[in-house]
């Protein structure tokens, strides 16, 4: 984490790469989830073409969903609706939050202020 305040977050962020690896050897999946995550995260914060930005979050979610990792993902989300909004996708193919059953208070806040961009 230290790495991005000393070193472009472009170079920084090829860190949580290695560190998903790492955590996937040692059999540690939600910090591999959380590295993921923090990657995708980061690519779009560093001002990556979005198009690739997009592959990386997909492919984030993608993990998250395999590994049943439900509280990674409704983090993730509204900041992935923002990069597509960008991008200008339909709202039809936004991923849609994963129903949590209430246990995080703070993912509704996220939602409420992600529409008010709309």
């Amino acid at each position: 984490q230290v790495l991005c305040f000393v070193e472009p977050i472009q170079c920084a962020n090829e860190a949580h790469l290695q560190g998903h690896a790492a955590a996937m050897l040692a059999g540690d999946v939600n910090n591999a989830v959380m590295s993921r995550m923090v990657y995708a995260v980061g690519s779009y914060w560093a001002g990556t073409t979005l198009s690739v930005v997009r592959k990386n979050f997909e492919e984030s979610r993608s993990f998250m969903q395999k590994y049943n990792n439900l509280i990674w993902l409704a983090h993730q989300v509204p900041l992935e609706t923002t990069m597509l909004t960008l991008m200008g996708v339909d709202e039809k193919h936004f991923p849609r939050i994963p129903d949590l059953g209430g246990t995080v208070p703070h993912i509704s806040m996220l939602l409420d202020f992600q529409n008010l961009y709309k």
